[in-house]
């Protein structure tokens, strides 16, 4: 018997092919039916049986939607790499290559240098990507799509995408760029745009017409620029502007906005350019193009219509303040002075280029402080810069000035508006260049810097010229000033010696009492103070007649001033002399006073200082604890204000006696090695316990006390703050205790409070630094340098002194005449701070008389005088005469005697100073005391 055969068929005989259908909902599905089939051999017959039927469900999500992207062509190094496939066009002739062309010609694609971006310009390719994994239908092949493409503009374009490789679901496509105008046309492979726009680039799947999300895409205006006047920012037109490849030297190949017509490599701005396509450029006023060019290295050459010239010489911070037409500022490059600059990216770039128009001339004047100087003297030279046109800046400018060989410059002297400014001086001192800032239209600067005639000048006429440059060409005409140099030896000059002595006339003068402090007048406003001795000079004064005068108003309250010479050189008066002398001559003038009132006598007022406590006062080492206490408990010293001098203290804790008291600074016991001891007052109603020398640490420190009783209960716990102020970090200026004078002899007293961090005194002691300006000294610096003027040793820093606990040191500066603003400058630090503190007073010129020390010659100075004299002898009479002068009236001036003197008639011409012809009617007033 034949055994039964089973055969078990599957796979492709068994295998239902499933029907593809669509759920209700998002949801695709397929069902896949399986059905077995069994057969076997039954004798001579064959037997067939199904098995049941196994259906499966699959259900598969919504199709993903496409993602769409662009990207441009890129050169520049470290661009992204992608292989951009064989792209196709399907256009009105059909399926076509997409081309790159002109600028674009030979470039790689594979792989491309790309990037991505948002941003393309016309006639630019445009490189789209899309991600579609629903279109990555097998993982063994290349796959293509067909993409439609829109713009809101109308123009439809046709691409072919190819699968950047195997599986990988991402298709890549090429289209060109056109700018509009002219109008888009449709299926011409071009895709149409507007330059300096946005537009939504739409693209569709050509066969399913599943729409992609847009893309926006800003259209770049070509690259272009503006020519520029450098003066006001105007655009110009007619500028001729080449572009020159610096491989070559020659001019460079352009294209126009289609990337493939020639464009013309030298354009005028303002004009309208056509390139070899027909299209047409309107260039706006000052404007100028080169759509597309090869990437490498160029330069612009420059060609301004006149009266311009470029490149221009202005830098690029004298542009900044300008701005474009459309109110931004220029973009200012390398390539915008017609230097070299690259091209290695489709990227646009602007250059705005500056040309220079010759404005105004610069304007210069200049003068010197002194038409005469000698060696020694310091002559300031005062430069006006001005910009003589009223609607252009200039450029930045250069002052050039020419220095004399007999004057060197003195450092630090040199000023821009009163301002330290920059400058060199040339490696032979003669030429000192200045750096200005530009000028505003009309606008105008004044340098200043001095100038000291060097000790081996020669007599003659020094001068030095000037003159100035800016940025844009423009100069100005040679400013120049004259100083004569005269050389004065010791011959040439006289010296004028004299002592003020009290005791009246009768007095040997060796054995008088020299005055000091009383000031000493010449009749060109010279003066000097008298010594401790009394004794005064003056030297280096020319030759001729003088007048030496004190100031009565000077003298102390008790003296009053003698005439103890009684002769023509006194004129009758006790405060004045004539002194003539020639070159070289050494003259006295002594002065005397007697006991008794001084009625001219002004007093100062002065702010009398007390005397700070000692260190051991203000320590407490010297108090009489017991005095004026009553019995109880407290805490004595340091009291809550104290300000310790030292990083230690005494502290005194009062108490029953039988008490004891524990001392704790920070929360720590003071070491016993401190304590003093306690001490009992004679009724032994009163205990004093005492510590010496106990350190205070930082800013703040805490003490603690607790008093004891006997049986060591605590009866009372007391507690104190201790500050100590070493570092001041502020300046207060104290007006009431300050002597603000200006009247050439008192020395002028400023009072600064000096406080910490904290807002608390700094301690007794305290030293600092302090800068005064000229023409005014610190006095503490004159009293140093005199007590060292026989040392050799250099000036010392002036400083300021902290003199008792209220923290106010007190600054004493020479007396002075300067009256007006003074401004005294504190350097100031506390660890790592520090700062500057400047403080400005002002100095009053004090209750002095006018003084009147030399009236001017000439008949309407003898008029104007005579008009206010009460005259006491007959008019003319002739007192006095000699040689040269003689003495022809008296009279007084409300009560103030005054002497006239002419030179005799009969001496006509004996003058050179008058030019050898005397007036007789001339007068020489020598001296009147004071005109109310």
């Amino acid at each position: 018997m034949r055994k039964p055969i089973y055969h078990i068929l599957s796979g492709l005989t068994a295998f239902v092919v499933a029907l593809i259908s669509v759920a209700i909902g998002p949801v695709h599905a397929q069902t896949i039916k399986n059905t077995a089939i069994i057969e076997w051999d039954a004798g001579q017959s064959r037997v067939s049986r199904p098995s049941n039927p196994v259906e499966l469900a699959v259900e598969r999500p919504d199709p993903v939607q496409a993602v769409l992207s662009t990207y441009q062509l890129n050169a520049a190094p470290g661009a992204e790499t992608l292989t951009v496939p064989s792209p196709f066009c399907v256009g009105n002739g059909g399926t076509q290559p997409v081309m790159l062309q002109g600028v674009f010609a030979g470039t790689n694609l594979s792989p491309a240098g790309v990037e991505k971006t948002s941003r393309i310009r016309a006639g630019e390719p445009l490189i789209i990507s899309v991600a579609s994994p629903d279109d990555n239908r097998s993982s063994d092949i290349i796959e293509t799509k067909m993409v439609n493409l829109s713009t809101p503009s109308g123009d439809q374009e046709t691409i072919r995408l190819t699968e950047s490789g195997a599986n990988t679901g991402i298709f890549i496509g090429m289209i060109n760029t056109a700018a509009i105008p002219p109008d888009p046309v449709s299926g011409d492979c071009r895709l149409s745009v507007h330059p300096g726009e946005f537009l939504n680039l739409s693209g569709s799947d050509a066969q399913s017409g599943q729409s992609f999300a847009a893309v926006p895409i800003e259209i770049l205006i070509d690259p272009f620029g503006i020519v520029f006047d450098s003066g006001d920012g105007a655009p110009v037109s007619g500028t001729r502007v080449t572009l020159i490849s610096t491989a070559t030297g020659l001019p460079a190949e352009v294209f126009g906005d289609d990337g493939v017509s020639r464009f013309p490599s030298s354009v005028v701005t303002g004009s309208t350019v056509t390139d070899s396509s027909g299209a047409t450029y309107a260039f706006p006023p000052g404007d100028y193009r080169f759509p597309f060019t090869r990437a490498g290295q160029y330069r612009l050459l420059i060609e301004p219509p006149a009266p311009y010239s470029g490149p221009s010489t202005a830098s690029p911070a004298d542009l900044s303040g300008l701005r474009r037409p459309d109110g931004q500022p220029f973009t200012i490059t390398v390539g915008s002075f017609s230097d070299p600059f690259v091209l290695n990216s489709p990227a646009p770039v602007r250059i705005d280029i500056p040309v220079d128009r010759p404005g105004a001339p610069l304007v210069l004047r200049k003068t010197a402080s002194y038409p005469v100087a000698v060696p020694g003297d310091a002559v300031q030279y005062r430069i006006l810069v001005q910009n003589s046109d009223n609607a252009r800046s200039t450029g930045a400018i250069i002052v050039t000035d020419l220095l004399p060989d007999v004057m060197r410059l003195k450092s630090e002297t040199v000023r821009y508006n009163e301002n330290i400014t920059a400058y060199t001086v040339s490696n032979d001192s003669k030429t000192l260049t200045i750096p200005l800032a530009a000028l505003r239209p009309a606008g105008s600067g004044v340098i200043t810097y001095v100038l000291e005639v060097r000790p081996d000048a020669q007599p003659g006429q020094s001068m030095n010229r000037a003159s100035a440059q800016d940025s844009r060409g423009v100069q100005s005409a040679f400013a120049d000033a004259v100083v004569r140099i005269s050389r004065d030896g010791i011959g040439d000059r006289l010296t004028i010696i004299g002592r003020v002595t009290s005791g009246g006339c009768t007095v040997d003068p060796d054995m008088a009492r020299g005055i000091a402090g009383v000031r000493v007048m010449l009749e060109d406003g010279s003066y000097a103070v008298s010594d401790v001795d009394g004794r005064y000079h003056f030297e280096g004064v020319l030759p001729g007649l003088h007048v030496v005068q004190i100031d009565p108003s000077t003298l102390p309250a008790d003296q009053a001033p003698a005439d103890c010479v009684r002769n023509a050189r006194s004129g009758g008066s006790a405060i004045s002399r004539f002194i003539e002398g020639q070159g070289g001559a050494l003259l006295r003038a002594d002065f005397h006073s007697v006991s008794g009132p001084n009625k001219d006598r002004i007093v100062t007022e002065t702010n009398v200082r007390a005397a700070p406590l000692s260190n051991a006062a203000a320590a407490g080492a010297e108090r009489d604890w017991f005095s004026g206490q009553q019995p109880g408990i407290a805490w004595l010293f340091p009291e809550a204000d104290h300000n310790p001098r030292t990083k230690a203290v005494r502290v005194a804790i009062k108490h029953s006696p039988g008490q004891s008291v524990r001392l704790y600074t920070d929360g720590k016991p003071v070491d016993s090695l401190s304590f003093d001891g306690t001490r009992k007052n004679a009724d032994e109603t009163i205990a004093i316990s005492l510590w010496r020398a106990v350190e205070i640490k930082g800013r703040d420190t805490s003490f603690t006390a607790e008093i004891v009783s006997d049986a060591g209960v605590i009866v009372e716990k007391l507690s104190r703050t201790v500050h100590f102020s070493a570092s001041p970090l502020r300046a207060e200026f104290v007006r009431e205790k300050s002597l603000l004078v200006a009247d050439g002899v008192t020395r002028p007293i400023i009072a600064v409070r000096l406080t910490d961090r904290d807002g608390r005194p700094v301690h007794h002691g305290m030293v600092g630094d302090f800068i005064v300006p000229a023409p005014y000294s610190a006095a503490v610096e004159a009293d140093a340098q005199a007590a060292r003027q026989l040392s050799g040793l250099e000036r010392a820093k002036p400083v300021w002194h902290v003199v008792g606990d209220d923290g106010i040191a007190y600054i004493e500066l020479e007396p002075t005449t300067a009256s007006g603003t003074l401004s005294i400058t504190l350097p100031l630090r506390d660890g790592e701070v520090a700062r500057t503190q400047r403080l400005d007073l002002w100095l009053d010129p004090g209750k002095r008389p006018w003084t009147i020390v030399g009236f001017a010659a000439g008949t309407a100075g003898f008029n104007k005088l005579g008009s206010r004299i009460e005259t006491l002898g007959a008019s003319g009479e002739h007192w006095y005469s000699d040689a040269r002068l003689a003495l022809y009236a008296k009279g007084r001036i409300k009560g103030k005697w005054l002497m006239t003197l002419a030179y005799d008639s009969a001496k006509k011409g004996d003058d050179a100073r008058f030019g050898g012809v005397i007036d007789p009617t001339s007068y020489y007033t020598i001296y009147a005391d004071r005109s109310e």
